[in-house]
């Protein structure tokens, strides 16, 4: 059964001895919403009926539990049979036969604040727990096996483990003399009897201790400190200075700047700045304060001897240029425009030899093996060393070792997770989930193909392959029935998700000083480019490719493409 709004995973299991029987069972349950996370620290109303024969049969008991709360897990526990009674068909709970017929338990929960907007998380059989009630008239105790009520199974709860948390198990403190351990630590035993009672040896007591005038911190290795010294605060670089004006001189104490004569005519006392002044005599042009001077005279209109007039002169059909180095130019030679750099040549084919007059470059096999003749185009393969997580190229002596990017240090990284699997919290999303804005989602399993909605056109088909992708934050995924875990965003780590359309009409480019590696969202039926060379999915066995930046990415297929991957820092 979908819920729109709310959805719980339930647990409950229960004990009963004959001697003893409470009319009453536990029950447990993790409160979750539409997203499938954890209503954590949330106050909710849960209202539960005893149903009788089936899923729609008569209500024999309704009881109301308001104001319940749930821990940092989003775990509740409530008592059926102790709530508060609002209706049913038997006057008490003890009343209820339960080894007459089949019973339904009915579970709805509130969030309103005032337990009245009730809506329906779910209705289960139940199958072992409340016979435990009934078999009070038994001369043998009875104990009721655990049993596990889930809505659309957004989590499978382990038996034994009552909040589906592995952090938060309990543990042993034991004291054997003045050594305290605890169970399932790797932290070492604790000595009572040692000397630091903290056991921090990072903040242990000093002795301060005066001497004269001398003041010494004990386990410091700075120096003393003498309080008779003439420097109160014992600070050498802010020291006080007088400031003495003798006659017109005006000296600073401390300093090694020469004194300033306040008379001088210098107003600012910056002789490097001084005002000058620009005289003309005749023809000569002057500057005061400078030993040189400039005649106008001789000087052309423009003062600038890099744009003169010329004379070009024919002589016959010899043309020259006044002032100029290069050589005259005869008109009646071969070459009519005169560019020896731009001449005509001819290609010559013998059999399947291709030559071109005039060049350096050596002939060309049209039926050689190189299809385009160019021998810096080739196609190369992409390795992957995993022992060594290296990546590198066939015909090269560059390879690149992954372990040394941004990223890829922490626990259990590699090509897949480059943040590394520690601290990641696994869910599993049978329909919809967004994710978080704090988060990116690794997904590790699904289905051949996700629908990322509002991404490309109205559909937004995602294919899984050649490897399962990385999402952003923020990213609304349907139809995902995945498994995979959040881990927090990493500055040096960019989820990407980009739209190909078809036909290379747009294209996404590796930014610069970024790697891309690409890993999901190809076609085995629609090949890409890499700056023009074509590169087709299926004819390499690896689940990634790792792009350089600055290339340009475009799909070569009649259909769009969404891919995914990440930005690592070269």
């Amino acid at each position: 059964m979908k819920k729109v709004l709310l959805s719980i995973a339930l647990f409950a299991q229960c004990i009963f001895a004959i001697a003893q029987t409470p009319q009453k069972f536990s029950y447990q349950a993790v409160a979750v919403d539409q997203n499938g996370l954890e209503l954590r620290n949330t106050s909710i109303c849960i209202r539960s009926s005893i149903l009788k024969s089936n899923f729609n049969g008569q209500a024999e008991w309704i009881e109301a539990f308001p104001s319940i709360s749930t821990d940092d897990f989003g775990l509740f526990t409530i008592e059926i049979g102790n709530g508060v009674a609002t209706g049913g068909s038997q006057a008490a709970f003890s009343e209820i036969k339960w080894g007459a017929d089949k019973y339904y338990l009915k579970v709805e929960m509130s969030l309103d604040g005032g337990c009245s907007n009730y809506q329906l998380v779910g209705t289960n059989q139940l199958l072992s727990v409340p016979y435990a009630l009934h078999a009070e008239a038994s001369s043998t105790a009875i104990t009721a096996t655990s049993a596990v009520f889930a809505d659309t199974a957004l989590y499978a709860l382990a038996t034994n483990d009552l909040d589906p948390n592995p952090t938060n198990e309990l543990q042993d403190l034991s004291l054997n003399g003045s050594t305290l351990t605890l169970s399932g630590s790797t932290g070492p035993a604790i000595d009572l009897n040692a000397s630091d009672p903290d056991h921090d040896p990072t903040n242990e007591l000093q002795d301060l201790t005066l001497s004269g005038s001398s003041l010494t911190l004990s386990g410091s290795s700075a120096p003393p400190i003498d309080l008779n010294a003439s420097d109160p605060d014992h600070d050498p670089t802010n020291e006080l200075q007088d400031l003495t004006l003798n006659g017109s001189s005006l000296t600073l104490s401390g300093s090694s700047a020469p004194p300033i004569d306040l008379n001088v005519s210098d107003p600012d006392h910056d002789p490097t700045n001084e005002l000058q002044v620009l005289s003309l005599n005749g023809n000569t042009l002057t500057l005061s304060g400078s030993n040189s001077s400039v005649n106008l005279t001789p000087i052309i209109p423009d003062s600038d001897p890099n744009n003169e007039l010329q004379d070009l002169t024919a002589n016959g059909s010899i043309l020259t240029l006044s002032n100029s180095s290069a050589p005259p130019i005869d008109m009646n030679a071969s070459d009519p425009d005169h560019d020896p750099e731009n001449e005509l040549q001819d290609l010559n084919a013998n059999g399947s030899v291709l030559t071109l007059s005039g060049s350096s470059a050596p002939p060309i096999d049209m039926n050689a093996s190189d299809p385009d003749h160019d021998p810096t185009n080739e196609f190369q393969d992409l390795t992957y060393n995993g022992n060594g997580n290296m990546l590198g190229l066939t015909n090269s002596t560059v390879s690149i070792s992954l372990s040394n990017l941004p990223g890829f240090n922490a626990s259990g990284s590699d090509l897949d997770f480059p943040q590394g699997v520690s601290g990641a919290k696994y869910v599993f999303i049978p329909d919809q989930v967004t994710v978080p804005n704090d988060s990116v989602f690794y997904i590790i399993a699904c289905e051949d193909a996700i629908i990322l909605p509002g991404i490309g056109n109205a559909f937004g088909i995602h294919n899984t392959s050649p490897n399962l992708p990385i999402l952003k934050a923020g990213t609304q995924v349907d139809n995902c029935r995945c498994i995979g875990f959040f881990k927090p965003v990493d500055p040096t780590i960019t989820a990407v998700t980009a739209v190909l359309n078809p036909n290379q009409n747009n294209f996404y480019q590796v930014p610069f000083g970024k790697n891309f590696v690409l890993k999901s969202g190809l076609d085995i039926a629609s090949p890409i480019t890499l700056n023009g060379f074509t590169i087709s999915p299926v004819a390499t066995t690896f689940k990634a490719f790792v792009i350089p930046s600055g290339i340009q990415i475009r799909n070569l297929g009649n259909d769009e493409m969404i891919i995914t991957g990440y930005l690592i820092t070269q």
